[in-house]
């Protein structure tokens, strides 16, 4: 053009309604609000169902994901929420597969956020198919935590490590905690197995007091159990490979209420026992 040589323009990339096309990326720009009503005043609230992703926490300067799916009716499914912080993204697709509805929220939490907590709610929306739309909601609740001492820069060989479970058991005492970790797709094998000589570790997350490691499995499953007196079981677990940090509540399993039952039936027999021996002298 002009005697110099340019480019064409892309293509862009189809975007199916209500999503349209920001950066290269289809988006729903300003998500669909939780909070309308349906068009036809017939809902069929039992149908449609939102999985459940539990209180969230994140520290201050990291980026939060929330993945949620939404199933049970196979009808097109639209996604949305409501209070979404700004900053934030949320992005969803069709699993065919699965037959549900998958999404993600992202967002990169300020600094400033520090110590404070918030709500924001999912839904989905079923539209068409020749009876009534399905729809369902959750709310998501977010606690923000002090941003974290751990600075050591993310190898690009590990795409993200996830904490999946965290739970203490007060009988054995121990707190057992498993994760994954994912690679970067362009990662060799030999960079792999050199990033799997470095261990998982793992920290409490409020005090960065650490708790334990551990090594990464072959198929980028790591477990870890350590001893914690019960008076001294963190609220909230980091873990930390290569620069990667996962964050999650811990969960208790508790001691069943029969347990409880026999030791406080127990002790009352014997009180009433001496009661009435109290009484007869």
């Amino acid at each position: 053009m002009n005697g110099v040589c340019t480019l064409p323009a892309p293509t862009p990339v189809p975007c199916v309604a209500p999503k349209k096309l920001v950066n290269g990326v289809c988006i729903l720009p300003t998500p669909v609000s939780c909070d309308d009503k349906d068009d036809d005043g017939d809902d069929d609230k039992s149908s449609l169902k939102i999985s459940d992703p539990g209180k969230v926490f994140v520290h201050a300067g990291k980026i939060l994901r929330v993945g949620i799916t939404v199933f049970g009716d196979d009808r097109k499914t639209i996604m949305g929420v409501s209070d979404l912080p700004n900053g934030a993204r949320f992005y969803d697709a069709y699993n065919p597969s699965l037959r549900s509805q998958e999404g993600v929220l992202l967002w990169r939490v300020p600094l400033e956020l520090a110590g404070k907590k918030m709500k924001f709610k999912l839904c989905g929306k079923t539209s068409g198919g020749g009876k009534g739309n399905s729809h369902a909601t959750r709310d998501v609740e977010v606690e923000v935590l002090s941003p974290t001492s751990n600075t050591v820069k993310a190898d690009p060989v590990v795409s993200a490590n996830y904490v999946t479970s965290s739970v203490y058991n007060p009988v054995t005492g121990k707190l057992e905690t498993s994760g994954q970790i994912t690679w970067y797709w362009k990662s060799t094998l030999a960079e792999r197995q050199a990033a799997l000589a470095q261990p998982v570790e793992m920290f409490e997350a409020e005090s960065n007091t650490p708790l334990g490691s551990t090594k990464v499995g072959l198929d980028g499953r790591w477990f870890i159990s350590v001893a914690v007196a019960r008076n001294n079981v963190p609220r909230v677990v980091d873990a930390s490979f290569l620069g990667r940090l996962g964050t999650e509540p811990v969960q208790q399993s508790g001691i069943s209420d029969s347990d409880d039952q026999d030791d406080d039936g127990d002790d009352d027999h014997e009180d009433d026992k001496e009661a009435k021996k109290d009484k007869d002298d």
